[in-house]
């Protein structure tokens, strides 16, 4: 997943890496974006049936590059 073409930012909604999640493609939205050294770290919530799917966790953070925009 390659966010070089845009900013995320918070509340906008994002597919979160399976590569991150371990559990495939999941919903989320962004709760916080934080700058870390040369990168940015991004902390998403569960959101829809993905958050039944993630439970007991109800959130994630990780770099920018694991979260796409979600566009529709």
């Amino acid at each position: 997943m390659n966010n070089k073409s845009c900013i995320l930012k918070v509340n906008d909604p994002v597919i979160i890496s399976g590569d991150l999640t371990g559990l495939g493609d999941l919903d989320g939205m962004i709760t916080e974006v934080d700058p870390f050294m040369d990168a940015t770290l991004i902390t998403a919530k569960y959101i829809g049936e993905s958050a039944v799917t993630a439970y007991p966790h109800q959130s994630v953070t990780g770099f920018s590059h694991f979260f796409q925009l979600k566009t529709s």
